[in-house]
């Protein structure tokens, strides 16, 4: 099972092979509640080829849903879910994402994936990174609100990053374990601490350094940094990386869960979010009365098609079904049941991502228009 990266958002955005089917549902994590689960998600499927036959009455849709279908008899899937759950197939792909959080209860058929719901995971808006330091480990995690996840390996071990110069004491504390792990600090006697600090200083300086250039650079994440009072401080002193955030969380990583990370990391990024997401909506605002921005899905429609849209919000709890005419640069209205229609919202954000803008999914209540959608125009 894949885990949800912009990765994997990339290549469901660039798929052709219509039609694609989207199925998004809410699952529950232990028993009675998950018992329900697998009935509604067969019901979604059904209604999924209830809208295939319509549309494709000579096509085998049975093989395109095959694979949906063979997850329904899954016991092992279904007493293992998390809260949301995302299927999307085609002829050449099928994806099953799991998500820790709920999804809307929805099936869409159509010409393209639906993506909004996984938009709202891995959207940069509210993703940050979670750096944890002890004296000679270091650990980077990826997530957001929703989750953490280790980071792809690419930080030096103590021993890369001291290499033959390590000192002596250093080396016998390594070597005899005398490093705690859960607590970062070298018990025994005959420690000369400033050639320790030496040693030190340059492990840290070594993942500061590669943070910066494999992680932050790339990304441009917040970094959150996580770690003991004496290590954060060393660190706070050196780092580089203009990225890392002012609040530091004080405790031992390696005592925490991803979990624990998570909701500690949240409670220092959420204003930040908050502060930003009003950055945005001013933003619109003030473009707004100068004629760069739309809240109408007609209008923003042939600007994104122009490249024009640099920053899209969109509604992560409204639907607006319908398409889009790339022909005749128009929205259409119409019934999710059609398997060529999609919600406009969805559409609007593929194109402008396709052409280079950023595409935000913001909670229904802090939108700042009705209609689902507010654009600011690059010219």
């Amino acid at each position: 099972m894949p885990a949800l990266t912009t990765a994997l958002i990339r290549a469901l955005l660039t798929s052709q092979d219509a039609p694609c089917v989207s199925i998004y549902l809410p699952t529950h994590r232990s028993y009675p509640d998950n018992q329900q689960d697998p009935i509604r998600y067969r019901n979604l499927v059904d209604a999924a080829e209830r809208s295939l036959r319509a549309k494709y009455p000579g096509r085998d849709v049975r093989a395109l849903l095959e694979r949906f279908r063979a997850l329904t008899a899954d016991r092992a899937f279904w007493n293992h879910a998390l809260d949301g759950l995302a299927v999307l197939g085609s002829a050449d792909r099928f994806e099953v994402v799991k998500l820790p959080r709920t999804a809307p209860e929805l099936g869409v058929v159509a010409d393209s994936f639906h993506l909004k719901p996984l938009l709202r995971f891995v959207q940069s808006a509210d993703r940050f990174h979670v750096l944890g330091l002890s004296r000679t480990e270091a650990t980077l995690y990826e997530g957001n609100r929703y989750g953490l996840s280790p980071a792809e390996n690419g930080l030096p071990t103590f021993a890369e990053a001291v290499g033959t110069e390590v000192t002596q004491p250093t080396r016998e504390k390594l070597t005899t374990g005398g490093r705690s792990p859960s607590t970062g600090h070298y018990s025994g006697a005959g420690t000369r601490k400033d050639e320790l600090d030496v040693d030190q200083e340059k492990f840290l300086r070594a993942i500061d350094r590669a943070v910066i250039e494999k992680f932050s650079k790339p990304s441009g994440l917040p970094m959150i940094v996580v770690g003991l009072d004496v290590n954060l401080g060393e660190f706070r002193k050196l780092t580089q990386n203009p990225h890392v955030v002012q609040e530091m969380i004080s405790g031992d990583p390696g005592a925490y869960s991803p979990e624990q990370l998570r909701a500690l990391a949240w409670k220092v990024m959420e204003p930040k979010y908050l502060a930003r997401l009003a950055r945005l909506t001013e933003n619109y605002r003030t473009a707004l009365g100068t004629g760069l921005a739309s809240s109408d899905p007609a209008a923003i429609a042939p600007a994104a098609m122009d490249g024009r849209v640099g920053m899209l919000l969109v509604d992560a709890d409204k639907v607006v079904p319908g398409r889009i005419d790339r022909v005749a640069r128009t929205v259409r209205t119409d019934e999710l049941a059609n398997p060529e229609v999609d919600d406009v919202l969805d559409d609007l954000a593929e194109l402008v991502l396709n052409t280079g803008g950023e595409v935000v999914v913001v909670p229904h209540d802090r939108m700042p228009t009705d209609t689902g959608a507010a654009a600011v125009y690059r010219f």
